[in-house]
């Protein structure tokens, strides 16, 4: 066995795992093309895997039961789906899921007031880069500017309780939000 075929099966292992999520996401919406494609694959992954395992000495065993590994091969509709075409739709269903849900009211953002952000101190907020990302894409609509400025802007106030007031009171973030909670909680060391 060589590493090529080790990488072939493990990227073989990989895109069928993806057309199985497609067929499991779509259901009947499946394009019926997406089954050969994975009888394909999976005729291939046999192929290599044989060419991988050795087989020992079989064992008695009291009941021996045959199972059949070989895929059933299903007969390539007249229509064709390109294999990029499904990469594309698995792609699209992962953006989908992504989306938020629209159960969440979206609340409405104020333009920031450039005098209040330019007259700011300069005491830079700290952050990690994945809780930058969470509370800009959470909690500011993923607008760099509106979260940088606001982030200016607390930089200049002197007390958790001034933070805490601009917050809920200026900006009307929900209080009992968690997203909100965590920002806050970020927050507070920040200003001891």
């Amino acid at each position: 066995m060589t590493k090529d075929n080790l990488d072939e099966l493990l990227e073989l292992t990989l895109e069928m795992e993806g057309l199985i999520s497609l067929m499991i996401k779509r259901e009947d919406m499946t394009p019926p093309s997406v089954s050969s494609i994975l009888g394909r694959k999976a005729a291939r992954f046999n192929e290599l895997i044989e060419s991988v395992v050795t087989v020992a000495e079989p064992r008695p065993v009291a009941s021996q039961q045959v199972v059949d590994l070989q895929p059933e091969i299903i007969a390539e509709p007249e229509e064709t789906v390109e294999e990029h075409e499904i990469a594309d739709a698995v792609e699209l269903e992962q953006k989908e899921d992504a989306e938020p849900m629209a159960e969440e009211p979206q609340r409405e953002h104020k333009p920031m007031d450039e005098s209040v952000v330019a007259n700011c101190p300069e005491r830079k907020l700290v952050f990690t880069l994945n809780d930058r990302f969470r509370f800009r894409r959470n909690l500011f609509d993923g607008s760099d500017e509106e979260f940088n400025g606001t982030l200016k802007i607390l930089g200049g106030m002197s007390s958790m309780d001034e933070v805490s007031d601009y917050l809920f009171n200026d900006l009307c973030l929900d209080a009992d939000n968690p997203e909100v909670q965590a920002f806050v909680e970020a927050l507070a060391p920040q200003f001891k």
